[in-house]
């Protein structure tokens, strides 16, 4: 329930509002500004001085899951305008709205798969041959990771933590991030290495590289583009699915569970200035709690 700490300050506003503004304006103006009190209420912020600008990007991107763009960018010039007229009456200390950037997701707003969708995209690689069971992982991984296309093909067997559940990811700086990873993806891996990675492998020529084409050498990009492809056909999917909307797809099914924005941003390993580092418990903590339980569990 939002405070009245919260909602006294935009009556005030919205009084002073109409001494200068249309009825129409004022009356935008106070849906804006209900709507961001009602969704920051929902992370339990009780005055519009505990508001940070962290908090607002977190609360921006999951508004970006049900309104459009247009909209997200008025509840920006809404809450803008809002905060001057704090800061004048020192009912604040800060403006969290300054230099506010909205995420990525809100800007392009790419296509994203459901859940159901995603479980479709990635059973529809079945069988026990090793290649088979070499897609099904790559799949598994893709999605419980968010890695992109060459943080994947660049995954070695030293990368892989399973007794901690997480994996050391490489990006193209060369710098690592730490990356939890679901059981149920842990456990294709596993089978991965066990059945399928050793048949493989090239005596000849081994490498330390996880997933391995025919030739037993590193898969490339094209075949990992290619099998995403093939499966969202088969799957009947009505987008062209790409390694960049499995991506989207679990950063917008971890914030539609209500998951840290930071910690979202950490995982998929974007950066935003300045931006505060939390600890790996802290980010597998929010990601138990919010992938969904299909996507999680192990089969």
């Amino acid at each position: 329930m939002t405070s009245e700490e919260m909602t006294a300050p935009v009556k005030a506003y919205l009084e002073q509002l109409k001494q200068r503004r249309s009825p129409s304006t004022v009356a935008n103006y106070g849906l804006d500004l209900r709507r961001m009190m009602k969704a920051l209420a929902a992370h339990d912020i009780q005055t519009w001085n505990q508001v940070d600008q962290y908090l607002l990007m977190q609360v921006v991107t999951e508004l970006s899951a049900t309104v459009s763009a247009a909209s997200i960018q008025r509840y920006r010039s809404s809450l803008r305008q809002f905060y001057r007229y704090l800061l004048e009456q020192r009912l604040v200390d800060h403006d969290p709205t300054q230099d506010l950037a909205l995420p990525r997701r809100v800007m392009a707003e790419p296509a994203t798969l459901s859940v159901e969708e995603t479980l479709a995209l990635i059973e529809t690689i079945t069988g026990t041959a090793p290649l088979a069971i070499r897609n099904r992982t790559i799949l598994e991984v893709m999605y419980a990771t968010g890695l992109k296309v060459s943080e994947l093909l660049a995954l070695t067997k030293a990368d892989l933590h399973f007794n901690l559940n997480f994996l050391t990811v490489h990006d193209h700086l060369g710098k690592e991030r730490l990356v939890p990873i679901s059981q149920r993806a842990q456990k294709w891996v596993e089978k991965y290495l066990q059945v399928a990675r050793p048949q493989l492998v090239n005596s000849a020529n081994e490498t330390a590289i996880l997933f391995l084409n025919v030739r037993g050498g590193q898969l490339s990009r094209q075949a990992v583009w290619q099998l995403l492809k093939n499966s969202a056909a088969k799957a009947q999917l009505q987008v062209t699915v790409t390694p960049e909307i499995l991506r989207a797809s679990l950063k917008a099914h971890l914030l539609a569970n209500q998951a840290d924005y930071l910690a979202v941003v950490q995982i998929l390993g974007n950066r935003i200035q300045n931006m505060p580092l939390l600890s790996l418990k802290r980010i597998q903590e929010v990601y138990r709690t919010c992938l969904p339980t299909a996507l999680e569990e192990g089969e």
